[in-house]
């Protein structure tokens, strides 16, 4: 009986040392998926496209502002050219100026008009960048604006048609004219 009983108890210990390894590597599982749960919820609680300002869906708010992008540039796109490029003029005498607007839309402009100087401006940031210009306008494009203008000194000018649609600045090709002194 003797023998039996410890045969019964050496197999016990192993039983119960397996127990305890098994016990720490549950409470290692336990401990890494606690740890996975609470950086998760970190994140979660970090992250804005989880839960929007405005309330939408991810996806919603993603196509919204793309839709608006694609209004916004369709609205302010718009072209302008001059119709009526004089090259050539003289002092103390009209010269007259067309230009187009054309946009997709009826668009407000809140600025058109023409600027030159007597030096060339080949990337124009704002209309000061030209130290003169003809009568402003403004209205709806797409339209035509018409101006004439009288140069009191001769000398060689540089020009553009230039509109401000939808907040956004808009030049035409800068073009040249030689102004002679009118004799006689």
């Amino acid at each position: 009986m003797r023998d039996i009983k410890k045969k019964n108890s050496r197999r016990a210990k192993p039983a119960a040392k397996s127990a305890k390894v098994s016990n720490k590597q549950n409470m290692y599982i336990i401990a890494g998926i606690l740890a996975v749960v609470v950086v998760s919820g970190i994140m979660l609680s970090q992250t804005s496209f989880l839960t929007p300002p405005n309330g939408q869906a991810p996806a919603e708010q993603v196509g919204q502002e793309q839709a608006e992008a694609v209004a916004e540039e369709q609205e302010t796109l718009a072209y302008i050219s001059l119709v009526n490029s004089p090259s050539s003029a003289y002092t103390n005498t009209p010269v007259s100026f067309i230009w187009k607007v054309d946009s997709g839309d009826e668009v407000p402009i809140s600025h058109t008009a023409i600027h030159y100087d007597t030096r060339s401006v080949p990337s124009p940031a704002a209309y000061t960048d030209y130290r003169k210009a003809g009568r402003f306008f403004d209205g709806e494009v797409p339209g035509s604006f018409s101006d004439s203008m009288t140069i009191l000194e001769a000398g060689t000018y540089y020009y553009r048609a230039h509109a401000v649609v939808g907040g956004k600045e808009i030049w035409s090709d800068e073009k040249t004219l030689v102004v002679s002194k009118r004799f006689g």
